[in-house]
């Protein structure tokens, strides 16, 4: 395990479930895309392909759509160790 290889000891992993909210998909399209290398490209897009893109993900999540906005699981490892002096 690459942690062990560093020198940590006591090494925890947790497997931790959550939910992720957006107030609609196009929100959540803007923030992901705004947090991403993907940015620079999507801002050199057409208005119509940016509204091509939010549609295809609309499409893709409608199964996490409700009338609060769109929510959908999501899971993370979080990971905890003790460094040796």
């Amino acid at each position: 395990m690459l942690v062990a290889a560093e020198g940590f000891s006591d090494i925890r992993i947790e497997s931790v479930a959550g939910t992720v909210r957006f107030p609609s998909t196009s929100r959540f399209v803007q923030d992901y895309v705004r947090g991403s290398p993907l940015s620079g490209h999507v801002a050199k897009l057409s208005d119509e392909t940016r509204r091509a893109l939010v549609s295809e993900v609309e499409d893709a999540m409608m199964s996490h759509v409700a009338d609060d906005g769109l929510k959908f699981p999501i899971k993370a490892y979080l990971a905890s160790a003790v460094k040796q002096a």
